[in-house]
């Protein structure tokens, strides 16, 4: 699917969110007092949930890196005595028009899937669950944008602070590697290309690893005219994150290659994705005349 296509076809997933339940796979049930804690499937489920909402693709953050899940699952945004009966729905549903669980599915069906019981394909497929799915997608975007685990997601909707807005022909903006994850080890890295005017006044470099073993590594960020700043990173057979860190790279060109190279590492792991929010002189200059 081209990139176009892709847009169309998330906006159209994470549209409005509004309207009434019709019909679904069993009646609505008022939540318990004390609901039970989710078990391991039932968490899985949701995460798969909120990556299918928001995915992580063309190395930009997606809901798994911004730990979507711990938003949706906190008690006090008050989803939490539905989200049981909410997976039991979404399973129910797809065993019986795909003859398999939620998580047992391709991409694209679960797009379909999570579209059907939203009533984007129609009443008469929609889920008495509809406001507890919606739910879902209003707290997967809060955390994406809202910035409530981390910072990953609002990288990528403007440089902070007073400036009216990036000048005309600067390099400033936010951008982030295309490469596919690749395995954490010395030599390794990729490359982001800066095109646009300008030395840079500020740059803040964000990345997102993932491990099946102890990990620890030393990044460097290289900029286009020759400087270097080096990044530690750690896992802990989990996630490891790097968040929207300010390096000093500043005065010479924003315009050129960045790049992240491993430069000492252990363990088993895996860089999945690495952003640069850049400014330049230019850019202060604008909103400071």
């Amino acid at each position: 699917m081209d990139y176009d296509a892709r847009v169309q076809r998330r906006s159209f997933l994470v549209g409005g969110i509004s309207g009434t339940a019709l019909i679904g796979c069993k009646p609505w049930t008022p939540p318990v007092e004390h609901p039970e804690a989710l078990d391991q499937h039932e968490l899985d489920t949701l995460a798969a949930m909120a990556d299918t909402f928001l995915p992580g693709d063309d190395g930009t953050p997606g809901a798994h890196e911004v730990n979507a899940l711990a938003t949706i699952v906190e008690p006090a945004h008050g989803l939490a005595p539905y989200l049981s009966e909410l997976v039991a729905d979404l399973d129910q549903w797809c065993l019986m028009t795909k003859l398999r669980a939620f998580q047992g599915l391709s991409a694209s069906d679960r797009e379909v899937a999570l579209e059907q019981r939203m009533g984007l394909r129609g009443k008469l497929v929609q889920s008495l669950y509809r406001p507890a799915y919606e739910g879902v997608l209003a707290l997967a975007k809060l955390a994406f944008f809202g910035g409530l685990s981390n910072k990953l997601g609002t990288s990528y909707l403007a440089f902070p602070g007073p400036s009216r807005g990036y000048a005309p022909g600067s390099a400033a903006g936010a951008y982030s590697s295309s490469e596919r994850p690749w395995a954490i080890a010395v030599g390794r890295g990729s490359s982001i290309r800066v095109d646009g005017a300008g030395t840079v006044s500020a740059v803040r470099v964000s990345a997102f690893a993932t491990a099946s073993d102890d990990v620890t590594a030393m990044l460097r960020v290289s900029a286009p005219g020759g400087g270097h700043h080096d990044l530690p990173l750690r896992a802990n057979q989990d996630d490891a994150l790097i968040d929207d860190v300010l390096v000093p790279l500043t005065g010479g060109p924003a315009a050129g290659s960045w790049r992240l190279e491993v430069t000492t590492a252990r363990g088993i792991g895996r860089l999945e994705l690495w952003s640069l929010r850049v400014r330049t002189e230019l850019d202060d200059r604008a909103s400071n005349p």
